[in-house]
């Protein structure tokens, strides 16, 4: 009979612990997606995911828009964010898979490693708009200070825009979650993902967890006429 107490006794423990997972509160969280940051608010009680909204994107209407519109249902019924992704949209899949357990671990209590870089120069490349699109990273004092694209081929007044205004917001912002250029998507979608693997994937995840920058006019147009002055 002690015994039995005794199992009964750790059972009760250890379902009491389990029950009360997460502190009761909204708490929110972005991550780049394929056009740019993807916001997420998620609301749980101790022990339940009540909610997942997506409360800012820019994903692409009949793809990436068909995992904003899937995915929070399905993780509010798998009480996770470790479901499937939706075909043919992987990358807005996972930013949002990463936005709501980010806002998972907030609730949990969890914090994030702090950000570490290594100093020096380091390349990385992914298939732009006209090719390979090579970037040369350079890092010092856990700070990004110079991105270089040598030989890149993308299209003038196009891709060549989307490289300058990211390359300057990534500097400036000192994250990856910033916004893609309207009409060269490829190009900053490239861009973005060749300055990630240049800094290694540890790091490209703290600096696309980072907060987004601030809201800024990217009308392509603006950008065309001042290009062309």
């Amino acid at each position: 009979m002690k015994l039995s107490l005794l199992a009964t006794s750790v059972l009760l423990a250890a379902v009491s612990a389990g029950a009360y997972a997460y502190t009761p509160g909204t708490y929110t969280a972005a991550i780049a997606g394929q056009n740019g940051p993807v916001k997420v608010e998620v609301t749980t009680s101790a022990d339940k995911i009540l909610s997942v909204k997506i409360i800012d994107q820019k994903e692409t209407e009949g793809i990436g828009s068909k995992a904003v519109a899937a995915l929070p249902s399905e993780i509010v019924k798998a009480q996770s964010a470790d479901v499937q992704g939706i075909a043919g949209a992987s990358v807005s899949s996972a930013a949002i898979k990463k936005a709501v357990q980010e806002c998972l671990n907030q609730a949990q209590g969890k914090k994030a490693a702090p950000l570490a870089l290594k100093n020096g120069t380091f390349e990385g490349k992914a298939y732009g708009n006209n090719g390979w699109l090579t970037v040369e990273v350079n890092i010092k004092d856990n700070k990004i200070t110079d991105i270089k694209t040598p030989g890149q081929r993308e299209t003038k007044y196009l891709g060549d825009t989307a490289i300058r205004e990211i390359g300057k917001d990534v500097l400036q912002y000192q994250t990856l979650n910033v916004d893609n250029i309207a009409g060269a998507t490829v190009t900053s979608t490239a861009l973005k993902t060749a300055i990630a693997q240049a800094i290694e994937k540890p790091a490209a995840t703290s600096l696309l967890s980072r907060n987004r920058f601030p809201k800024k006019l990217r009308k392509l147009q603006v950008l065309l006429k001042a290009a062309q002055t």
